[in-house]
C-alpha cells in the first residue's frame, strides 16, 4: 500500500504540466484533450504569436475525436499536454459506414490518401493569413 501511494506520486510528478506553456519553439507534437476524454497527438505545424497551428496525425483518428484533421490553438491551452505514448481508442464502425455514406467522391474520381488533406490544410492556413490559397 505504501509502495504503491510512492509508485502513483512519481508517476504524477514526472506528468508535465503544459496548461501554462506559451513557447512552443522547441516543440514539436503536443497532445490534444479532447472532449470525450481521449488525448490525441497533433504535429505543430505554424506558430503565430499566441496561437499553433496543429495537424493531427492519421493514429489520432482526429476526425471522430476532436472534429476536424488540424486546427489553430491559443496558448496557454489547459487542453495541451505532451503527446500521448497510447493511441486513442478507434472509432466504433458506425462511424466509418456513416462517413461512407456521406461520401459525395465520385467513383470515377478516386480518393488519393493525403491529397485532399494536403490541400485543405494549405488554404485554412492561407485563409488565417488573410491570404487566398490558390490550388496548384
Amino acid at each position: 500500500s505504501e509502495l504503491q501511494s510512492q509508485n502513483e506520486t512519481e508517476v504524477t510528478e514526472n506528468i508535465q504540466d503544459w496548461s501554462n506553456k506559451t513557447n512552443y519553439d522547441d516543440i514539436t507534437s503536443i497532445g490534444y484533450l479532447c472532449d470525450n476524454g481521449e488525448v490525441i497527438t497533433g504535429d505543430i505545424e505554424r506558430r503565430n504569436e499566441n496561437k499553433i497551428f496543429v495537424r493531427f496525425n492519421a493514429q489520432s483518428y482526429a476526425i471522430y475525436h476532436y472534429g476536424s484533421n488540424y486546427a489553430w490553438f491559443t496558448v496557454p491551452n489547459d487542453r495541451i499536454c505532451p503527446p500521448p505514448d497510447t493511441l486513442p481508442s478507434r472509432p466504433p464502425l458506425t462511424f466509418h459506414a456513416s462517413r461512407l455514406e456521406n461520401d459525395t467522391t465520385s467513383p470515377s474520381t478516386p480518393y488519393i490518401s493525403g491529397q485532399d488533406e494536403d490541400e485543405d490544410l494549405a488554404r485554412a492556413i492561407a485563409e488565417s493569413l488573410g491570404q487566398t490559397y490558390v490550388s496548384r
